[in-house]
């Protein structure tokens, strides 16, 4: 008798329960604090911002780069979707390659 595991139909519900969450990804749009951030970084130093965030605003690296460095620095639209489509399908890589 041939046993059946679970983990095949595991990784397919989760893909299934991500595929709103991607398609969600068309609909996005910057709000007000990617715009100021954007205007920030464009008008200073970037490595500047990052240090000043860093010591006297929320105390975090990496993801004062990802606030700085957002596609809306460059004025585009579509590459502000594309960011979050990649971030979903990158943090999915990132814990399947840590739980292998």
């Amino acid at each position: 008798m041939k046993k059946v595991t679970s983990i095949p139909i595991f990784l397919f519900a989760l893909f299934l329960a991500l595929i709103p969450y991607c398609y969600l990804c068309i609909f996005i749009n910057p709000v007000a604090d990617d715009f100021v951030f954007a205007v920030q970084s464009q008008q200073n130093d970037i490595f500047h911002l990052i240090k000043q965030t860093y010591l006297y605003w929320n105390g975090r690296y990496f993801s004062n780069i990802f606030i700085y460095l957002n596609p809306i620095t460059w004025g585009s639209f579509v590459g502000y979707k594309l960011v979050s489509f990649l971030m979903i399908v990158l943090f999915v890589l990132g814990n399947f390659s840590f739980v292998n």
